[in-house]
């Protein structure tokens, strides 16, 4: 008996081990081998294009079998950055650099976008996998081209150019659809608590706009006049009866190079994400629906492509951003991220998107984007980039939606900087002229916010896009206790109105480290939000969960960053050799540990009722 108590004990004994060692696991940095040196950026290429090739194949495989009397493609194209190093003022001197590239094999390579503020062309280069291309198997054939490339005497770099599917198709929520007659009420039938504002019934858009102070700012006849917005997006159903009194300015569609951005289809979903977007914004059907900006002025862009065998390339948003600009737009609402091929630890602001939105925000772009739809995935660029207003999704009681991704970047910046509703918002249908759905997503918080700026704007034409910012997390409903959820919280439309920011002067001392490099907010004379090293900026984020969830791996070094653990160690040291990345949280309380959020603490305290429940198990055993 003796002996059977004994073995009993050593087995409990055991099952606390290996369950504080999953704990300990958990908690604890992931280790990786860091050794590894980096991958070049050729093998980078070829390991990305092997991926794609393997798909291809996949679906070759099964349309050949699905469609015996027509053949598939037979060919894919593999799209690329390539990056300058000297600077050219024109299109025509930046045109005999890309002729010598596509004179490399011009079977092969063809030009699709060239962005000035970038200095690059991208390039689509067409690879054949199941054939041989002068004898040369398709990999090799590939490395040529980039190696020849790479070889140009004014080439800097050559970078994979990301896609992403549309972000209509990851909507979290299943649209409802309503006729006009359902949603179009009499002055007899308001809800309790509606009013009329200068006259108007706002219908669906009421309770939204409300909760920002939209409303309040409408009354004082503040509507946006005057301001140039760019709305980037999948199309739009320009004939729909809440957009008929639309001013618009100036439209493209990059997507098919044409100057209309409807599709002739009404029921083309092409048509159904950026109509949601834009009537957010400029909506004007008393009764029905009221934009937060009806009176702006709108630039239109397409450049999102919804047919689900088709992706949605960088390069089109970026050729769309240097448009409006040279248009003259003073905000830009771009309701889109690129989850699905950026690692986490790369959510730096240092992709060609998030370049261009920084650099559109130097130009005085104030630059508003979706956080995204990824919950503890995290955010996704160009929602990382140093100087965008980055949104996130409120639910109906105020708190953070459940979908709505939280920060911070891979470098510790706090995202998302603020919040606006984004579940079942009122929005007009893409399909039918007279219908409104119900939707939910990042994407529908964006355009509030981006209205709000509008708005702003229209009051004070010379606030530069960070003291918009400035007043915009100053007088939102967190700003005292901000998180990676919902950032400084609900925007108050009218408070940011009527905020006094920064003067440029006093910015330029007491914020002096609020610059593009730390992505910082100057608020109230200090910075805030900012991952610059050397400043005594608070509210960084130190690297913890969100990266260890997402394959990452902490930098030790730098106790804010995420690195790839396949890579070097590079990060420059933040702190003494002694001293800890606790030790650093204690020593300046303003930080904010990610290293153990609600997530993980649920982890652990199931794994402890796990071993309490073989601890009595097992006693009910030997009983």
């Amino acid at each position: 008996m003796k002996i059977y108590i004994f073995s009993c004990l050593v087995l409990i004994l055991l099952l606390f081990i290996s369950n504080n060692e999953a704990i300990n696991k958990f908690t604890n940095q992931l280790t990786y081998n860091s050794k590894n040196p980096k991958r070049s950026q050729s093998e980078f290429l070829i390991e990305s294009l092997k991926e794609k090739v393997e798909k291809f194949n996949n679906n070759y495989h099964h349309l050949s079998v699905k469609n015996q009397y027509s053949s598939p493609s037979k060919y894919i194209n593999f799209n690329v950055w390539v990056f300058f190093k000297n600077k050219k003022e024109s299109i025509e001197e930046y045109n005999e650099d890309i002729d010598k590239i596509i004179s490399i094999d011009r079977d092969s390579i063809s030009p699709r976008q060239h962005s000035k503020w970038l200095n690059s062309v991208s390039i689509s280069i067409r690879v054949y996998p199941n054939d041989k291309i002068n004898n040369l198997h398709y990999i090799d054939h590939f490395e040529n081209i980039i190696q020849n490339i790479q070889k140009h005497p004014n080439v800097k770099s050559v970078q994979q150019l990301y896609s992403i599917p549309s972000q209509y198709k990851l909507s979290p929520s299943k649209p409802t659809s309503f006729q006009r007659s359902n949603v179009k009420r009499s002055s007899e039938e308001k809800l309790p608590g509606d009013e009329l504002i200068n006259g108007i019934d706002y219908g669906g858009s009421y309770e939204n706009l409300k909760k920002i102070s939209v409303l309040d700012a409408h009354k004082a006849g503040i509507t946006g006049k005057g301001v140039k917005i760019l709305v980037i997006d999948t199309g739009f159903l320009k004939s729909h009866e809440s957009l008929v009194k639309l001013n618009l300015v100036d439209e493209y569609d990059f997507i098919d190079n044409t100057t209309n951005t409807q599709s002739n289809d009404t029921h083309d979903e092409q048509n159904a994400h950026g109509t949601f977007i834009l009537s957010t914004l400029a909506a004007y059907q008393p009764g029905t629906m009221v934009g937060v900006a009806y009176d702006s002025e709108y630039l239109l862009a397409k450049t999102e492509i919804v047919a689900a065998e088709e992706t949605y390339e960088e390069d089109l948003f970026i050729a769309a951003v240097e448009w409006g600009a040279s248009k003259g737009v003073k905000v830009i609402s771009a309701s889109l991220g690129y989850s699905d091929f950026y690692k986490y630890w790369e959510l730096d602001g240092s992709s060609p998107i998030s370049k261009c939105v920084d650099i559109a925000t130097s130009k005085g772009i104030t630059v508003v984007i979706s956080n995204g739809n990824n919950g503890n995935k995290g955010i996704s660029p160009p929602a990382d980039s140093h100087t965008s207003i980055s949104v996130g999704a409120l639910d109906g009681v105020g708190e953070a939606a459940d979908f709505s991704s939280m920060g911070p970047t891979s470098d510790g910046r706090l995202k998302p900087e603020i919040s606006a509703p984004g579940v079942l918002n009122f929005v007009a249908s893409g399909n039918s002229p007279t219908d409104y759905l119900y939707e939910s997503g990042t994407s529908l918080s964006a355009p509030l916010v981006a209205g709000v700026v509008s708005l702003i704007i229209q009051k004070h034409p010379d606030w530069t896009p960070q003291q918009i910012k400035e007043a915009l997390v100053s007088t939102a409903s967190n700003q005292g206790s901000p998180n990676n959820y919902v950032g400084f919280g609900m925007i108050n439309a009218m408070a940011a109105i009527q905020y006094q920011p920064s003067s440029p002067k006093k910015s330029a001392v007491s914020c002096e480290n609020c610059n593009y490099e730390s992505g910082g907010i100057c608020l109230n004379g200090k910075c805030v939000c900012s991952n610059n090293q050397t400043s005594t900026c608070s509210l960084k984020g130190l690297c913890g969960y969100l990266c260890k969830n997402n394959g990452g791996k902490c930098s030790e070094n730098n106790c804010f960053k995420c690195i790839d653990p396949k890579g070097n160690d590079t990060e420059v040291t933040v702190k003494s050799v002694s001293q800890t990345c606790q030790d650093l949280l204690s020593s300046e309380p303003n930080q904010i540990d990610n290293s153990f959020n609600d997530s993980s603490k649920i982890l652990i305290n199931l794994l402890s009722l796990y071993n309490l429940l073989n601890i009595i198990l097992i006693l009910i055993i030997i009983m």
